[in-house]
């Protein structure tokens, strides 16, 4: 897409602050099911997740690579980092 090709990511240098690594500091990559009707519905149902998954979907939830990629285009981590916590996801 156009605003992929014209952003410019970061990428973690090592200094003796960060221990090499190009990262100082956390920040929390999080997912959250906030539950409405149709969710709670299909979960006394006992619908399969995949299911449930297409409502949230639906109805705007992010899962933890979402949001860890919202966070690589708001300047706060990187692409390198995200893959790293989120790969066995």
């Amino acid at each position: 897409s156009a605003k992929l090709a014209s952003t410019n990511f970061l990428a973690g240098r090592g200094c003796k602050e960060c221990l090499q690594t190009g990262y100082s500091g956390r920040i929390g990559l999080h997912e959250l099911l906030e539950l409405n009707k149709e969710i709670h519905d299909l979960i006394l149902q006992h619908a399969p997740a995949e299911k449930i998954k297409a409502a949230a979907i639906r109805s705007g939830f992010k899962d933890i690579i979402e949001n860890g990629v919202d966070k690589i285009f708001s300047g706060l981590t990187t692409f390198d980092e995200v893959l790293r916590v989120t790969k066995n996801v």
